[in-house]
C-alpha cells in the first residue's frame, strides 16, 4: 500500500499537505470521535503514486532541533493603538500582512467563516486581512490553501502565509522547494485546540442567547494583555470570563484539548523552518521595563534574510527593542517545551467521544480541575488592578 494511511495518531498534524499534493484529489479529511480531522483515501481513485507520503513533514524517526544561531528575537508594540487593542499581543502580524498587500501580494492565515468555523483564508486587501487580527485557540481547516498559495507564487506574487509551525512545515513540504516572494509567519504554540469542543462551546452560547452571535474572541483586553477574556457576543447579550475562569480556556492551558501528535510535537523552536515566529512576550516588564506593555507586546524571532528584511520595513511603525534567545526560554516555555497529557484528558474524552451533544460536552469542560489557587488569584489581581487603573 502505497499512500497515506495511519497507524498512529502521533504521527499526524492534520497539516493536509497529502491531501493538496494528491493528483487524483482522492484524500479527504474525516473527524475522529475526539473530533480532530484525518487523511482519508478514496482507494478506488488512488494511483499508488506514493506522493502523499513523501510530502508528510512528520517524521517516525527521532529529529535533531535545527540551530536557533542567528535568530534576532525583538519586543515590539504597534504605534496604532486602535490595531494594538485589537490585536491579541502586540499588534505586529497585521503590521506584516499590510506590508505583503501594499506590494500587490496576497495573506493566508485562519479566519471565522460565516457559522463561526475556524478556516484557512486569503485576503487581497488591507481590510480584508482585519478577519485574520487576533488569536483563535482552535485548529483551522486548511482545505486547499496549500494549493492556492502555490499558484499566487507560480504568478510571482508576494504571499504571506500565516499558521501553525506544523502547518507551516506542511506548507514547506508541499512547496517542495524555496521561493522568493514567500514569507512565512508561525507562532509559538502549546497545542492545537479541538474543533469539536469549540463548536459545542460556541453552540451553547448561541442555544443561551437565543439570538445569532456577532463576534467570538479568546483574547479580549478589555480588562488588560495579562488579564485577558474570552467573549461570545450576540446581538443583545454577551459573555465575557477572564482568563482561567472561563472553562474552555481552562480546558486549553490545563492542556486538555490538544490534539494527540502535540504531545509528541516535532516542530518546536525553529524547527517549522518559518521566517518570522510571533508570541507574547509574557513578563516581558521584567527584561525590558522600559517598554509600555499594559495593551500587549509581541516577542518576534525573525531567522534569515527575507524575514529580516520584511521586518525592517515594518520596523518604524512599533516601539522596537532588541532582546536576546536566553529570554525567550525563561518567559515562553511553549518555544521549547512539549507539554505531557494530562491525565484528566482520558477521563474527559469518555464524554467527548461518545456524544455531539454541546450541552454534555459544555459540561464535561465545567467539570475539570481547576487551575492551581495562586493562578487564580494572579489572574483575578490583574483584572482589579486593570479596573482600578481604567477608573483613574
Amino acid at each position: 500500500m502505497n499512500h497515506i494511511w495511519i497507524e498512529d495518531k502521533i504521527f499526524c498534524t492534520g497539516c493536509a499537505a497529502c491531501a493538496n499534493i494528491c493528483p487524483k484529489h482522492c484524500i479527504s479529511f474525516a473527524e475522529d470521535a475526539e473530533g480532530f480531522c484525518y487523511p482519508k483515501v478514496e482507494e478506488s481513485l488512488c494511483v499508488e503514486c506514493g506522493r502523499c507520503t513523501a510530502v508528510c513533514p512528520v517524521s517516525k524517526e527521532k529529529q535533531e532541533n535545527r540551530s536557533t544561531n542567528g535568530v534576532k528575537v525583538y519586543a515590539c508594540i504597534n504605534r496604532d493603538e486602535k490595531v494594538l487593542k485589537e490585536s491579541s499581543s502586540g499588534g505586529v502580524f497585521s503590521l506584516l500582512a499590510d506590508a505583503i498587500i501594499e506590494k500587490g501580494g496576497v495573506v493566508f492565515g485562519a479566519a471565522f467563516d460565516e457559522n463561526w468555523n475556524v478556516r484557512h483564508m486569503v485576503a487581497q486587501t488591507k481590510e480584508d486581512c482585519f478577519k485574520f487580527r487576533g488569536s483563535k485557540y482552535v485548529q483551522s481547516e486548511i482545505g486547499d490553501s496549500f494549493f492556492q498559495a502555490k499558484a499566487f507564487l507560480d504568478q510571482g506574487r508576494p504571499v504571506l502565509f500565516s499558521g501553525a509551525p506544523c502547518q507551516i512545515a506542511g506548507l514547506n513540504s508541499f512547496l517542495g522547494k524555496k521561493y522568493p516572494n514567500l514569507t512565512t509567519c508561525d507562532f509559538i504554540c502549546t497545542g492545537i485546540p479541538n474543533p469539536k469542543e469549540f463548536r459545542a462551546y460556541r453552540d451553547y452560547f448561541f442555544h443561551r442567547f437565543q439570538e445569532p452571535l456577532t463576534g467570538i474572541s479568546f483574547r479580549d483586553k478589555k480588562y488588560g494583555w495579562d488579564a485577558f477574556s474570552m467573549v461570545f457576543r450576540g446581538k443583545s447579550k454577551e459573555y465575557r470570563k477572564i482568563r482561567f475562569f472561563d472553562p474552555y480556556i481552562n480546558a486549553f492551558y490545563g492542556h486538555i484539548l490538544l490534539r494527540p501528535a502535540c504531545y509528541h510535537c516535532q516542530f518546536k523552536k525553529c524547527n517549522s523552518e518559518s521566517d518570522i515566529k510571533l508570541a507574547d512576550y509574557w513578563y516581558v516588564n521584567r527584561v525590558h521595563p522600559e517598554l509600555p506593555w499594559r495593551n500587549g507586546v509581541s516577542l518576534v524571532l525573525v531567522e534569515g534574510a527575507k524575514g529580516q528584511a520584511l521586518f525592517d520595513k515594518i520596523a518604524s511603525k512599533m516601539k522596537v527593542v532588541e532582546s536576546k534567545l536566553e529570554n525567550v526560554y525563561q518567559t515562553n516555555a511553549s518555544f521549547a517545551t512539549i507539554v505531557k497529557e494530562p491525565p484528566a484528558r482520558k477521563e474527559f474524552l469518555k464524554v467527548v467521544c461518545h456524544t455531539d451533544s454541546a450541552r454534555n460536552i459544555v459540561r464535561a469542560l465545567k467539570s475539570l480541575p481547576k487551575p492551581p489557587l495562586k493562578d487564580r488569584i494572579i489572574t483575578r489581581l490583574r483584572f482589579l488592578k486593570h479596573q482600578m487603573l481604567a477608573g483613574k
